[in-house]
């Protein structure tokens, strides 16, 4: 799905972000759910990937991303699987 303000970047950033939570989050949300608990293992993942504040500088040990992946993933975290 192509929006206006984001690139192809962007939209590849999309999808490696969906198939990580596919993996990795779906199959567990419900023992999360129930334990009212995300796991830090998960959330250290998450920012080995780049997922977690993606604006922040390469410079700061971030992903150096701009406001479209911070878009991507504000959205993707929310649909449901």
């Amino acid at each position: 799905m192509q929006h206006l303000y984001l690139t192809a970047e962007h939209e590849m950033f999309r999808h490696t972000l969906r198939r990580f939570l596919e993996r990795e989050a779906v199959p567990k949300f419900d023992g999360w759910e129930r334990d009212r608990l995300i796991p830090k293992g998960f959330w250290r993942k998450m920012g080995n990937q780049g997922y977690l504040c993606p604006m922040v500088s390469e410079e700061y040990g971030g992903a150096g991303g701009d406001f479209g992946h911070s878009v991507v993933v504000n959205v993707e975290k929310d649909v449901p699987n």
